[in-house]
């Protein structure tokens, strides 16, 4: 059976899906909500260098600028004071530097900044009051840095935040008021992280999420409520982690789910009930996993289904009726079952299936 390929373009996530279905969630500076410019030429950037780090001393003459590319410049350090006269900054990016810490009153003066690009550093903690001036801030990437421990009011004036990644740090838990005030979130990325367990009420606030990026972490189990405040929810992610089992509740509120990631868990059965809520559900990744059996009614209300991935668990047989109604279906992953046997299948279906 043929593998498929499938390129899936939203406004700030991308989705690629092939033999495993992958996602990637960006929130980078070349997704920015506007267009930018270096402010270089039209102010003056003062730093301290020597062969291998910079200091930034400040940016001065740049008053009505509004945007500031500060990535790639080696900053171990930046002055408190640095952006005091930038007050009309809308775009800051202070990405792939060596910055271990920042202070609490850096971004004092930009209480008009939309995005704020802070990934790739080596920040270890954030004082909880950094991001107060910041009330009018749509994106915020803290991926790529070290963190471990955010205090729960970190975020308590972002209520205009609509793009999160904290992404590839050393968190392995989060207070449950974490994200309380972030009711506008559309984007959050938790992937890449260490965290074990998410309390059931962590997305209680998030009316309005859309993407949510769970994966490469040691979850071991879903609280059945953690899910049920996002009904705008579009693609879910939870991937690689180690989920042996699902309530069948877990996914009951999200009608509007379109992409569904739970390859390489350790899921060894499915309840019957577990999807049955789905039903704009377009892709489902259930592969290398470690899947037996398939229930005959699984799959019966994703009549919207387009594509499955089944492949390397251990199946040995599949029901006639496990794939009956699924009309939309484009393409059938079930390939490193060693011990399949799909005699009982309609051949002419399957036939039809690989000729889509």
């Amino acid at each position: 059976m043929k593998e498929f390929a499938l390129l899936l373009l939203f406004v700030l996530a991308r989705i690629s899906i092939s033999t495993s279905i992958s996602i990637s969630m960006s929130l980078g500076e070349n997704q920015s909500l506007f267009n930018k410019w270096d402010i270089v030429n039209n102010g003056t950037v003062v730093k301290t260098c020597d062969e291998s780090q910079c200091s930034l001393v400040g940016v001065y003459n740049s008053e009505n600028a509004t945007s500031l590319e500060l990535a790639l410049n080696k900053l171990v350090s930046v002055d408190k004071n640095a952006f005091g006269q930038l007050t009309s900054l809308l775009y800051l990016s202070l990405s792939y530097n060596k910055l271990e810490s920042l202070d609490p009153n850096q971004f004092q003066n930009q209480t008009n900044l939309l995005e704020l690009y802070i990934k790739s550093n080596h920040l270890t903690s954030l004082d909880p009051t950094l991001f107060d001036p910041l009330v009018t801030l749509a994106v915020l990437d803290l991926s790529n840095n070290q963190l471990a421990n955010l205090d729960p009011t970190l975020f308590v004036n972002l209520t205009s935040l609509r793009n999160l990644s904290l992404a590839n740090n050393d968190l392995d838990s989060l207070d449950p008021l974490l994200f309380k005030s972030l009711a506008k979130l559309k984007h959050l990325d938790l992937s890449f992280n260490m965290i074990t367990s998410l309390d059931h009420q962590i997305f209680k606030n998030q009316l309005n999420l859309a993407y949510l990026k769970l994966s490469f972490n040691q979850l071991t189990d879903l609280n059945w409520q953690l899910f049920t405040s996002l009904k705008k929810l579009t693609l879910l992610s939870v991937a690689y982690n180690k989920l042996r089992d699902l309530d069948k509740r877990v996914f009951r509120g999200l009608h509007k789910l379109e992409h569904l990631f739970l390859y390489n868990n350790q899921l060894e059965e499915l309840n019957e009930e577990l999807f049955v809520n789905l039903n704009h559900l377009k892709t489902l990744d259930l592969s290398s996993n470690q899947l037996k059996s398939l229930g005959p009614r699984l799959f019966w209300k994703l009549r919207k289904l387009e594509k499955l991935s089944l492949s390397s668990n251990q199946l040995k047989r599949v029901e006639p009726i496990t794939f009956s109604g699924l009309d939309n279906l484009e393409s059938l992953l079930l390939f490193d079952n060693d011990d399949l046997d799909l005699s009982n299948i309609n051949q002419k279906w399957l036939r039809n299936l690989d000729s889509n």
